[in-house]
């Protein structure tokens, strides 16, 4: 077995990647939080393809490695990190589409851009397996040499495609934040910064692109990167930093815009706006913003510092019998900095009040409330097992 020092590094960079995301779905459980929730995909995305990357690098530095096995662990990431980024431009383009659309989104457009999202990733993970056995199947040189070169055909497509999705999210992302100042984004780490979310993203849009660039050099055989053991320092830092740029960076700032798990719904839990009809009944209202007019409150009925989760996404049993057992109170709607909403009738007399979430709302009300309550961000959740990045 031979020890190269680039490969080495970057099996140790790919496994505290790993670790990190262990350790988030392990606080997910932990804490009882929601599993089945956008957050959790992406983080299970992550775990899997740094786990097939560490398999990939020490694979390749075991001499007695079965070659099914190199070229199955090789190409599977191209899938998996195609499967995070197009999560992230639907949980973007969800975000938008939410505030802007929100009929459309809950009639039609959530379902489609989900069936899109499932379909798109099934049939890569299908091209997958069938190039995977045309490989294996064909040994000849002729069929290597086309399957190398539709191989790179194919990543540059996926990226391409990528690139233009991210950048179509980027840009209503944009648009968004620009026409409301006040806005919140649902991101676990930069709640409170448009401007730290708006960088991450668009130093994703750099790098894919150049991920691009590659890709189609790539596929007109102008440049290849190839990974030995007994490569040159010179073509190991060239390995080294393409590794780096395109494959830890990228879920790296995934991981740091999605990744972190709070220990407690309540830290977070997003006040849930209702409106008091003349009936004495509560209903839930839609006035203001999706994000950043319905301001964030902890327990202790202070402002929170992320406007991650909301009681319906890591809704838990504790919570429940907690909900009950400490019933809140209504928050002065003037305390949110919430307009008072137009009536039926176009008159403002009835009067917006807000609770932690909507569970203590109905508590109090004696109206039922859901958990789906509108007011209340709802990630989407999906579960997905393709995904990746790919390399010559």
């Amino acid at each position: 077995m031979q020890i190269s020092g680039t490969l080495l590094t970057l099996t140790l960079m790919y496994s505290f990647l790993f670790k990190v995301c262990l350790v988030q779905l392990g606080r997910v459980v932990y804490y009882k939080h929601r599993f089945f929730s956008a957050q959790v995909g992406f983080l299970v995305l992550c775990l899997l393809w740094m786990a097939v990357r560490v398999v990939f690098f020490v694979s390749v530095q075991l001499s007695y490695s079965p070659s099914f096995l190199l070229i199955a662990v090789y190409e599977l990431p191209v899938n998996i990190e195609f499967g995070v980024f197009s999560l992230l431009v639907l949980f973007t383009s969800s975000m938008v589409l939410r505030h802007t659309r929100r009929a459309d989104w809950d009639a039609y457009l959530g379902r489609w851009a989900n069936g899109a999202f499932l379909g798109v990733n099934g049939v890569l993970f299908c091209l997958y397996c069938l190039y995977v056995y045309w490989v294996l199947v064909q040994d000849a040189k002729e069929a290597s040499s086309s399957a190398s070169q539709l191989r790179s055909i194919f990543t540059a497509s996926v990226f391409c495609l990528l690139e233009i999705l991210l950048a179509v999210a980027y840009f209503h992302l944009y648009t968004l934040v620009t026409a409301n100042p006040g806005i919140r984004l649902p991101f676990s780490t930069f709640g409170d910064s448009q401007q730290s979310v708006l960088a991450l993203l668009a130093a994703l849009l750099v790098l894919f692109l150049s991920r691009c660039a590659y890709d189609i050099a790539a596929a007109c055989d102008a440049v290849t990167i190839s990974i030995a053991i007994d490569s040159p320092t010179s073509k190991s830092l060239i390995v080294f930093f393409s590794f780096f740029s395109w494959e830890i960076v990228p879920p790296s700032l995934v991981i740091a815009l999605v990744g972190h798990v709070p220990s407690s719904s309540h830290s977070s839990a997003s006040a849930t706006a209702v409106l008091k009809g003349r009936g004495g009944g509560f209903a839930s209202t839609h006035s203001g913003p999706l994000y950043g007019s319905m301001a964030s409150l902890n327990r202790t009925g202070e402002p929170a510092t992320t406007y991650w989760a909301p009681p319906h996404m890591y809704g838990s049993d504790d919570d429940e019998h907690d909900s009950r057992a400490h019933p809140a109170s209504p928050v002065p709607a003037a305390a949110l900095g919430m307009p008072r909403p137009i009536g039926p009738t176009g008159s403002a007399s009835e009067s917006l009040v807000a609770y932690p979430d909507a569970r203590n709302a109905s508590a109090s009300s004696g109206t039922l409330f859901t958990r789906g309550s509108a007011g209340v961000f709802s990630m989407p959740s999906y579960q997905n097992r393709s995904g990746g990045a790919l390399y010559q």
